[in-house]
């Protein structure tokens, strides 16, 4: 819940910092937004590798929470840009020790045939729904009302308390199974001239100085995020390619249809942490019995509070379609996700299209209700992703597919971006009516792009229902 906490702390207010407090320019801030969330969706696929060989499941998590502890503390210090660069560059590789292997130590906490651990992930979900919640009741409050440093020292303060409550449950042995829970043995084993222990600080060192030139370099990222997502996707071809199994081969490329399709789903998504921030704070009415909402805190609350509210009534949907016999297919689940996006960000254009003909803020209700269905679309797609990849994968690359759907959310967070920094608006006080005109043609292009995106589906859906075998 703390690291949640912290991580849509950051997202929320990233780009509104960046371009108010910074006087970064809007299409920077988007990119590194992008950059950001890109990096906390690859990291965990790496410190997931480190945990497993090197340190186990409780000193990732550790180390992690300390890494994001100190990345928010160098964000709060009132310095420059710079600052900024290099404490989302620990944060992010903080969330890659702590993400990879918090999940898995839920699962340790019971035995395999202990039917409550079922109920723990839910706990778990809701304690996730429950950081982004509180960060947008506190983080987006104390950030734009009071100071924005105010609102990083409370994201580290926060992942404080989150350690030192793990640290007090794990003290008590609780852990059913002890399968890497703490592992140390590499540590000081030899690699050449120099121990695990070793080539770790140096590799981190090396990550963070990577992680830190990309951000701060917004074309380079563009390079490095277009050859991971041409290697990874290209890799996946040549495994279906391989194969000699007709089964697995079709199963191989329905994953790869999917992902692809997941990519463009994210590329939209990702879009309420840029574009859409950027839109609610310049166009949109957010006056409510004369007290305006923070902006980040109507990025943030609304999503969070509708996945609780909506996560067990699509469950229930599902079940009982199950039950009569006509549960939607996979494929049909996805491309009810995809229509729910088109139509989410046809109502973000028309909220940003009011604003330009009227020249005035738009109401409040067309972008909570085009997250509303964002969200809906979110729970069609994300969850039923996950069961797709996890049925379909080979068992003896069930990890190395699992890491590619994680890496759609990256490639689609950079992209969403790099949409974003396509608006151009000059900075200072700009009429609604230009703002207004240019976000409109932003949601609507994306709404046509995710429309193209609907019709091939539609068009291969035959074939995608084959390769995945009508799953």
């Amino acid at each position: 819940m703390w690291e949640r906490f912290s991580f849509y702390g950051i997202t929320g207010i990233l780009v509104l910092y960046l371009s108010k407090h910074l006087n970064v320019s809007e299409e920077d801030a988007s990119l590194v937004s992008g950059a950001y969330m890109a990096f906390t969706f690859l990291a965990p696929i790496l410190g997931g590798w480190v945990a497993d060989k090197f340190i186990g499941y409780v000193w990732s998590v550790t180390i992690g929470a300390l890494l994001i502890f100190a990345g928010n503390v160098i964000l709060a210090i009132p310095y420059n840009v710079d600052l900024v660069y290099l404490g989302l560059a620990i944060v992010a590789i903080g969330t890659g020790l702590l993400k990879s292997t918090v999940s898995v130590l839920v699962g340790q906490l019971y035995s395999a045939k202990d039917s409550k651990r079922d109920s723990a992930y839910t706990i778990f979900y809701m304690g996730i729904n429950l950081g982004s919640i509180l960060a947008g009741l506190t983080i987006a409050y104390i950030a734009e009302q009071i100071s924005w440093h105010y609102g990083f020292a409370l994201a580290a303060s926060g992942m404080l308390i989150g350690l030192i409550i793990f640290w007090t449950g794990f003290k008590r042995g609780y852990f059913a199974e002890q399968s890497n829970i703490i592992k140390k043995e590499n540590l000081f084993a030899k690699y050449g001239p120099l121990n695990g222990l070793t080539l770790l600080i140096v590799g981190a060192f090396i990550l963070t100085f990577i992680m830190y030139y990309l951000l701060s370099s917004p074309g380079q990222t563009k390079i490095v995020i277009t050859f991971i997502s041409i290697g990874v996707l290209g890799w996946i071809a040549i495994l279906a390619a391989k194969s000699k199994d007709t089964s697995e081969r079709n199963q191989i490329l329905s994953i790869l249809i999917f992902i692809i399709t997941a990519i463009s789903f994210w590329s939209l998504y990702k879009q309420s942490f840029n574009s859409l921030a950027f839109f609610i704070d310049k166009d949109v009415d957010r006056m409510i019995m004369g007290y305006e909402i923070p902006t980040s805190m109507f990025v943030l609350i609304p999503n969070s509070v509708f996945i609780v509210l909506l996560a067990s009534i699509f469950a229930k949907i599902w079940t009982s379609m199950a039950s009569r016999g006509n549960n939607p297919s996979a494929p049909i689940k996805f491309l009810i996700g995809l229509i729910f996006t088109l139509a989410s960000f046809s109502i973000f254009a028309l909220g940003a299209y009011l604003a330009y003909i009227g020249d005035s803020r738009s109401s409040m209700l067309w972008p909570l209700l085009g997250i509303f269905l964002l969200t809906c679309a979110e729970l069609c797609i994300s969850p039923v992703g996950l069961s797709i990849v996890s049925k379909l994968s080979p068992k003896h690359l069930s990890g190395f597919f699992m890491g590619a759907w994680f890496l759609a959310s990256s490639i689609g967070s950079y992209v969403s971006g790099l949409l974003s920094s396509f608006v151009h608006i000059p900075k200072g006080n700009i009429d609604v009516a230009v703002s207004g005109e240019a976000y409109f043609t932003l949601f609507s292009r994306c709404a046509i792009g995710i429309g193209v995106v609907i019709i091939v589906f539609v068009i291969f859906l035959p074939i995608i229902k084959k390769l995945s075998q009508d799953t």
